[in-house]
C-alpha cells in the first residue's frame, strides 16, 4: 500500500534548539503572539473528504473563532474533522501538552522548529504530537499525531496575509495506517484511536471577517458539546 506523505524534507542540518536557549514554550507563545491581534473572525470553510470506506459529499460551513480558544461550526457534520488541526490554538496545546523536545532544522525551505509534545493526561489515544513552526512569521506549518495503534494523522497548514493578519487559508489532512492489517496491541488505560485508516481531508478558508466583535452566545452550543 502506498504511504501517503505530502512532502519529503531534505534535511541539511539538525541540532537541538534547547542547546541554543530556545524553549518550546517560548516558541508556542511566539506563535500565540502572531494571532493575538485577531480577537475573533468568521470564515467560510469548504471541505472535501476522501476517506477509506466513507462516502462524504463536499461540505461548506461557517466557522466562528474567538480568543482565546472558542470555536463553533454552523454544521454538526463538521464533527467528522480532526479538532487538533481545524481548531488548532497554541493555548490548547499549552493546556494539554508538555514540550518534550525541540529541534532546530535548516533545509532548502529555511529554518524550522520541530516541537515534540507529550500529553499531560495518560488516558489518551495520542502517543505524542509533532508541531513544525516557521519562525519567519511564527506560524504553524505541520502537525503530526501518531496513534498508539500505529495510525497517523498529519495536517499541513498554509497561511497568507489577510489584510494585516496572518490567517490559515488551507489545511491538508492525511491519515495513514500500517501496511499490514495487524495493529499494535491495545494498551490498557488508553482510548482506542478514532482516526480513520487512510485518506485525506482538504480544507479551504475564504471570505474572512476579522474583529467584528462576536458575542459569546455564538459559542454556547459548542461549550455544551
Amino acid at each position: 500500500m502506498k504511504r501517503i506523505f505530502p512532502f519529503i524534507l531534505v534535511v541539511l542540518a539538525v541540532r537541538a534548539a534547547v542547546a541554543q536557549g530556545v524553549a518550546g514554550e517560548d516558541i508556542l507563545r511566539r506563535v500565540e503572539d502572531t494571532f493575538r491581534s485577531v480577537k475573533d473572525y468568521t470564515v467560510t470553510v469548504d471541505i472535501t473528504v476522501d476517506l477509506e470506506r466513507l462516502n462524504v459529499p463536499p461540505m461548506q460551513v461557517t466557522m466562528y473563532f474567538k480568543q482565546p480558544d472558542k470555536v463553533h461550526f454552523s454544521s454538526t457534520g463538521f464533527a467528522l474533522l480532526p479538532k487538533e488541526s481545524i481548531g488548532f490554538t497554541t493555548s490548547r496545546l499549552l493546556a494539554k501538552f508538555n514540550v518534550e523536545r525541540v529541534e532546530e532544522r535548516k533545509d532548502s525551505a529555511g529554518l524550522r522548529y520541530d516541537l515534540t509534545l507529550k500529553p499531560k493526561a495518560d488516558k489518551t489515544g495520542l502517543r505524542r504530537l509533532v508541531l513544525t513552526v516557521n519562525p519567519e512569521h511564527w506560524i504553524p506549518e505541520r502537525l503530526a499525531a501518531p496513534q498508539f495503534d500505529g495510525r497517523t494523522m498529519e495536517a499541513l497548514f498554509r497561511h497568507e496575509n489577510v489584510g494585516e493578519y496572518w490567517l490559515p487559508v488551507a489545511i491538508d489532512v492525511s491519515f495513514t495506517a500500517p501496511e499490514t492489517e495487524e495493529q499494535e496491541p491495545e494498551i490498557p488505560g488508553h482510548a482506542r484511536s478514532s482516526v480513520p485508516r487512510n485518506g485525506r481531508i482538504t480544507i479551504r478558508f475564504s471570505d474572512y471577517h476579522v474583529n467584528t466583535g462576536l458575542d459569546d452566545s455564538v459559542f454556547e452550543e459548542s461549550d455544551r458539546e
